[in-house]
């Protein structure tokens, strides 16, 4: 009798060792489903506040590549920039929250290739030509002008700015860096892998 009770004792002790063990290891896991991040940044103006909103995709677990004007120097935002490359429109952010990283295309853009949504594979766009600024017309004062740029066909909106467009397999072929009229612009991914790989 005495046995049979030590025997039940030591199996409820058990299952709950074991449910207390599964339970902490669910807690401390990280759920981090998010590969694309709304970014938002204030700035401070002559009437208040202005809100700025953008977007960036995950490249390593906390941290973000989106284009620089999202987040403008004298901008305060929760992300803390990492680095910032003002000729190629790009900047890093570490990430308070955790995201899925993307992976960057190896293969060459070209006249003609489809751009899909990263997250939904939807159609976005195809590439109709190659500029090295934002539109044919000439540049306004203090516009910058961004070199190696691809230009697409389709309907883009400014809020998506920093967005990541990719090919069928989920490779980022570029990030959107402008909208023109019914024109997108994309910096390619091998001038991000060239942002990436340096220090500055």
């Amino acid at each position: 009798m005495i046995n049979a009770r030590c025997k039940f004792l030591a199996i409820i002790f058990l299952l709950f060792f074991a449910a207390c063990n599964s339970q902490e290891n669910t807690v401390s896991k990280e759920f981090c489903p998010k590969s694309i991040l709304e970014i938002s940044a204030t700035l401070p103006q002559k009437e208040g506040m202005r809100t700025l909103y953008s977007q960036g995709f995950f490249i390593e677990k906390n941290t973000l590549l989106t284009v620089s004007h999202g987040i403008p120097p004298n901008a305060s935002s929760i992300f803390t920039i990492q680095k910032r490359n003002e000729k190629k429109e790009l900047l890093l952010l570490k990430s308070p929250f955790c995201g899925s990283p993307l992976l960057l295309s190896s293969q060459p853009l070209i006249i003609g290739s489809e751009i899909f949504d990263c997250q939904s594979q939807e159609k976005r766009g195809v590439i109709n030509r190659f500029s090295s600024a934002i539109s044919s017309r000439p540049l306004s004062s203090g516009e910058k002008q961004i070199k190696n740029l691809a230009a697409l066909t389709g309907i883009f909106s400014p809020g998506e700015s920093g967005r990541p467009f990719c090919d069928q397999k989920g490779a980022v072929l570029g990030i959107l860096v402008a909208v023109s009229q019914r024109e997108g612009f994309l910096i390619p991914h091998d001038t991000i892998s060239s942002f990436l790989s340096t220090d500055q």
